[in-house]
């Protein structure tokens, strides 16, 4: 089983709805060697949604059972992927009796890829989360 650290950045923290960059970066041991895998993209949604995103994009990338460390400064998200996920995977991703959960199809790619990875949320080390995203980009941006 790999050990990988999801490291997500996005470019904004505005709740509103607005064009917003993410990148997020993979980092795993493979044969004894430090690797890293980054993906980037662009979508019209709020932080929350964004940061969904770029989590859900990353996750299903995984092709062998792994334990995956989330890494973000977004506490909300990893708040509830910690104490509310399994329980609005129960309910078909019914928040109560009349209302849905917000960025259902985010929730359910995050659900779904749980099912064949072991998920811990980490609210701690967002500035190196920057720091490596930072460096990750730039080598995007010089490739």
């Amino acid at each position: 089983m790999y050990k990988v650290d999801l490291w997500v950045w996005t470019d904004s923290r505005e709740a509103a709805e607005s064009v917003k960059y993410y990148a997020y970066c993979l980092e795993f041991s493979h044969k004894g060697k430090s690797t890293r895998r980054t993906g980037d993209g662009q979508v019209k949604a709020s932080w929350n949604k964004a940061t969904l995103t770029a989590i859900a994009t990353a996750l299903e990338r995984f092709t062998a059972n792994s334990e995956v460390v989330i890494h973000t400064e977004n506490r909300w998200v990893l708040n509830m992927i910690t104490n509310y996920l399994d329980t609005w995977e129960g309910a078909d991703f019914w928040k109560n009796k009349k209302e849905k959960v917000a960025n259902e199809e985010e929730w359910r790619r995050i659900a779904k890829a749980k099912h064949s990875l072991l998920i811990t949320p980490d609210p701690i080390g967002f500035d190196r989360a920057k720091e490596l995203m930072d460096r990750a980009l730039d080598q995007l941006e010089g490739a």
